[in-house]
C-alpha cells in the first residue's frame, strides 16, 4: 500500500486542478461512524483491551477546481484485491456513508486507475518543481539563462532523433557550463511545464525528449 499512496501523491501533486491535498483525514466526530457502524450491524474498529473506537481515517480528502467552483473530493486508496474481503468492504461502507452526509465526493482508487509511467515522471520531477532554476545553476551562469533556455528548446524542437543528453551536453559546450547543467534545465523546464510532454512516457536522458508544446512566457 505504501507505493500505491507514493505513486498516487505525486498524480494529486501533478494536477492542475488539485489546490490542496490532505492525508489521513480523521473521519470526526466518532460518533458519526459509531452510529453508521451500528446501523450497519458492522463491528466498529476498536483497539486495546478496553475495545476502545478508533477514529477511522481516509487517505486523502482534496481541493479540487471544477467548472469554475471548487470541491472536496474525498478519495481511499486499496488494493483490487483487498476488495474481495468482506471485513474491508464493511470499513469502506462505512467511510462511503459518512462522505455522502457530509456531501463530498467519495471514490475508491487501486492500482489499476494509476498509470505509473505518469507517476514515476512526476516523482522524478518532484525536486526540480520545488525550486526556481536559479538555485540550481552557479552564479556566473545566471547571466546566460536566457541563452541556455532559448538554445537548448531550439535543440530539442529540431533535432528530435537525437537523445536529450546529447542535446544537453551540446549546450554546455556551446555555453561553457559544466557538465550536466543544461540536463537539470532541462529537467527544471519539464517540471514547471514550460516544456511539455506526454507525461505516460517515460523520461530517459538517453532517448529523445518529444515537446508536445512549449510556454516559456
Amino acid at each position: 500500500m505504501g507505493e500505491l499512496a507514493h505513486a498516487y501523491f505525486y498524480l494529486l501533486e501533478w494536477s492542475s486542478t488539485v489546490t490542496d491535498i490532505r492525508e489521513q483525514y480523521p473521519l470526526l466526530p466518532l460518533a458519526e461512524t459509531l452510529a453508521i457502524a451500528k446501523s450497519l450491524g458492522i463491528e466498529h474498529p476498536v483497539f486495546g483491551r478496553a475495545k476502545r473506537p478508533v477514529v477511522l481515517v481516509t487517505d486523502y480528502l482534496l481541493t479540487v477546481r471544477r467548472n469554475n467552483a471548487v470541491v472536496q473530493n474525498a478519495r481511499t486508496l486499496a488494493t483490487a484485491a483487498s476488495l474481495d474481503d468482506t471485513r474491508e468492504l464493511e470499513l469502506l461502507e462505512i467511510e462511503r456513508r459518512y462522505w455522502e452526509a457530509c456531501g463530498v465526493d467519495w471514490g475508491i482508487v487501486t492500482q489499476h486507475e494509476i498509470p505509473l509511467d505518469f507517476a514515476n515522471n512526476a516523482d522524478f520531477l518532484h525536486y526540480h518543481m520545488l525550486h526556481d532554476l536559479s538555485s540550481f545553476l552557479a552564479e556566473d551562469c545566471l547571466n546566460t539563462l536566457p541563452a541556455l533556455v532559448a538554445l537548448l528548446t531550439c535543440l530539442v524542437q529540431q533535432e528530435t532523433d537525437q537523445p536529450l543528453n546529447h542535446l544537453t551536453s551540446l549546450c554546455d559546450a556551446q555555453l561553457s557550463y559544466a557538465p550536466g547543467t543544461s540536463l537539470t534545465a532541462a529537467y527544471h523546464l519539464l517540471a514547471t511545464r514550460k516544456f511539455r510532454i506526454d507525461m505516460q512516457v517515460p523520461i530517459n536522458p538517453h532517448k529523445p525528449l518529444h515537446l508536445l508544446a512549449v510556454a516559456l512566457n
